[in-house]
């Protein structure tokens, strides 16, 4: 999906900049690359100077369609558990996606996300907040989660909660039935589903729609369509509580503590 040099590329992140499009690939093992301080830095510096760039309007997140779900989740959490300091590992990688999230809701670009193949729940999280997603209909969605007795990170169950209710939203998240991308554009997670071929023509065509729009009209739509957010920092750092303490084999707190 790319076809110029890449303004910066490691070994967990392609990005590069294609006319208004700034686009972001994520190679194997991404959630690994977040945690390492060099390939963080990279990222965030040039997402910040695209953040600045008034000529691009739209960041498109490109998903590695080899990506082997489950047992790619396995691997990372095995070699987390094996780290002297996992706590910090885990802290980093949650760090990681709090800060995209929040980045994605307010950021006064628009914000795309572009999946396929074997999908876990951090990059759905990622995709339900991005402002538009679009996913090859060969897409699974796995609910690694449930295999390693942890539970979803991203903020999807607070967007699961508030498009479905809290009691619909525990049923979904405690299924042991794997989303079809079907089943994940009907929840409203997702919003355009394509053949695998076509991932790259259809989010050119979203980038050349919302670049034909006024600047100042479409920026002031996205922060107050925005300001109301399910996700709030505080829901994000609660999650992080969580999985620590189940990682550690800790029983969560209450709900009256939070």
């Amino acid at each position: 999906m790319k076809d110029q040099k890449p303004c910066f590329e490691n070994a967990h992140f392609n990005c590069y900049v294609k006319g208004k499009n700034a686009i972001v690939e994520f190679k194997r093992q991404a959630l690994l690359g977040s945690t390492l301080l060099d390939e963080k830095m990279e990222l965030n510096n040039f997402l910040s100077a695209v953040e600045g760039d008034q000529d691009i309007i739209c960041v498109t997140l490109v998903g590695n369609p080899e990506k082997r779900g489950i047992p790619e989740i396995a691997e990372l959490l095995d070699k987390i558990k094996a780290e002297k300091n996992a706590n910090f590992t885990i802290e980093r990688i949650n760090n990681a996606i709090n800060d995209l999230i929040s980045r994605i809701l307010l950021s006064d670009k628009i914000f795309i996300s572009v999946d396929s193949g074997n999908v876990t729940m951090p990059y759905l999280s990622l995709a339900a907040v991005c402002d538009y997603s679009i996913f090859a209909d060969n897409s699974v969605f796995h609910k690694e989660y449930l295999e390693f007795g942890l539970i979803p990170k991203g903020g999807i169950i607070a967007l699961l909660v508030e498009r479905l209710g809290s009691r619909k939203a525990l049923q979904v998240l405690l299924s042991s039935d794997e989303f079809t991308a079907e089943q994940a554009q009907e929840l409203g997670l997702i919003d355009e589903l394509v053949p695998y071929d076509a991932l790259e023509q259809s989010y050119q065509r979203v980038v050349d729609k919302y670049s034909s729009i006024d600047d100042f009209m479409r920026i002031g739509l996205k922060r107050l369509t925005n300001y109301n957010s399910t996700i709030r920092p505080v829901f994000l750092e609660r999650e992080d509580e969580v999985l620590k303490n189940l990682i550690k084999g800790v029983k969560p707190v209450k709900i009256s503590s939070y």
